[in-house]
């Protein structure tokens, strides 16, 4: 699915707007941080998504760019939000003012690990640097392969991918075993699915206001 594709499915999902974008031609703006020190949502300090533990403008920024590419929502409110409000979490960066709003979510593109259940019926391949299921093991010689652990019974795949923050899509990937962070693959089946893209965008916004 092409980028195009991408942002007609967003719309039939109801954003208002929505596009795909390298993070070298986001515009960063800093004016929005001193309404947050006036606190007037009362969660300066309070909440880690928000100032001061997001971080500085600076250091938001810094970590957006550390992406290639993030997909931007905009949305549109029934009501108008109070006060203007600008908070970074879980990656993610959510700016509202008046009606509208933009969310933008990290798209990862490298190499992460699918790790499979019941290690004990798995080989590793050290010089392979993955697992290979015991029914077919035969095609290996036996100095090649090991017993699987738990930390090394996967396979890798690079690829791109979206965070979640609980188990919304399967398979899902991390990037190392102990690793408390989640991505799934963004696949052309994925990109089709409007009722889970509907879902993610939720669960985006949700996972942002209640990390504590």
């Amino acid at each position: 699915m092409t980028d195009d594709q991408i942002i007609q499915l967003a719309y039939g999902e109801g954003f208002a707007a929505a596009a795909v974008t390298d993070t070298d031609k986001i515009v960063f703006d800093p004016a929005f941080r001193p309404y947050c020190a006036e606190n007037l949502c009362g969660q300066y300090g309070v909440n880690h998504s928000c100032p001061p533990d997001c971080g500085t403008p600076e250091e938001m920024k810094a970590r957006v760019l550390a992406h290639r590419k993030e997909l931007v929502l905009q949305l549109v409110f029934s009501s108008p939000l109070p006060v203007p409000i600008s908070f970074m979490g879980r990656g993610c960066h959510f700016k509202g003012e008046g009606y509208e709003g933009t969310l933008i979510v990290p798209i990862y593109e490298e190499e992460l690990k699918y790790f499979y259940a019941n290690h004990k019926n798995y080989y590793y391949l050290p010089t392979e640097d993955m697992a290979i299921h015991k029914s077919i093991s035969s095609f290996v010689d036996k100095d090649y392969r090991q017993q699987a652990t738990a930390e090394n019974c996967y396979t890798r795949k690079f690829s791109l991918y979206l965070p979640q923050w609980e188990v919304l899509v399967e398979p899902f990937f991390k990037r190392e075993y102990k690793s408390k962070d989640l991505f799934f693959e963004l696949t052309d089946d994925i990109k089709k699915d409007r009722d889970l893209f509907s879902r993610y965008a939720s669960h985006i916004l949700n996972a942002m206001a209640l990390q504590q």
